[in-house]
C-alpha cells in the first residue's frame, strides 16, 4: 500500500495527479526486485562468457550499469536540488519514487519501459546521488512534455556547538 506524499505527476494531457510514495514494504520489495535484475543480468554476462568463473565483480558492475540508469545532471538552485529526466509517454501510475537523504530512486514499471532491442534489461530503474544530505519529506516530482522533474531540498546544515574554551586548573 502506498501513503500519501507530496509527490505529483501529470497524464497524458497534462493534468495533474498525486503521485505517492512508496511504503516501506514496497521500498524492500523495489529495492530486492533491483537486486534481482542486476543479479539476472549478471548471471546472463557469466554464461555469455563461456561461464568462465572468477569475473563475477566485474559482471555484476556491468549489470548495474546496464540495469540501472545514472542520473548525473543535478541542478542546485538556492537551498534546492532539481533532477530532469525525460520520460515519454509514462502516466501517474507508472512511477515509483523512493527518496533518501543520500539519493533517489526511479522505477518505470511495465509496460511503461521503453528498452532498446539489443538491451532489453535497460534502465527501469534510475537513480541520483545526492551531492549533499536532502530532506526527503520535501520532495516533489511530475512530469510535463515527457520530462519527470523533481525536486527535493537541501538539509540544512545542523546548528554548531559553541565552541567554549575550559579553563586548565593552574
Amino acid at each position: 500500500m502506498r501513503t500519501s506524499a507530496s509527490f505529483w505527476s501529470s497524464d497524458l494531457n497534462a493534468n495533474p495527479h498525486p503521485l505517492e510514495m512508496v511504503s516501506s514494504e514496497e521500498k524492500k520489495e523495489i529495492e530486492e526486485q533491483l537486486r534481482k535484475r542486476i543479479a539476472d543480468r549478471a548471471y546472463q554476462l557469466y554464461e555469455q562468457a563461456g561461464s568462465t568463473p572468477g569475473h563475477h565483480e566485474q559482471d555484476w558492475l556491468r549489470a548495474e550499469q546496464e540495469v540501472v540508469q545514472r542520473i548525473t545532471q543535478i541542478r542546485e538552485s538556492g537551498s534546492w536540488l532539481i533532477v530532469n529526466l525525460h520520460v515519454p509517454n509514462v502516466p501517474a501510475e507508472g512511477f515509483k519514487l523512493l527518496i533518501t537523504e543520500e539519493n533517489a530512486l526511479l522505477e518505470i514499471e511495465e509496460p511503461f519501459v521503453q528498452r532498446p532491442p539489443e538491451h532489453p534489461e535497460r534502465f527501469s530503474f534510475y537513480a541520483a546521488r545526492w551531492p549533499a544530505h536532502v530532506e526527503p519529506s520535501t520532495a516533489s516530482a511530475y512530469v510535463k512534455n515527457g520530462t519527470m522533474t523533481l525536486e527535493v531540498k537541501l538539509k540544512a546544515n545542523p546548528p554548531q556547538a559553541k565552541k567554549t574554551s575550559v579553563a586548565s586548573p593552574q
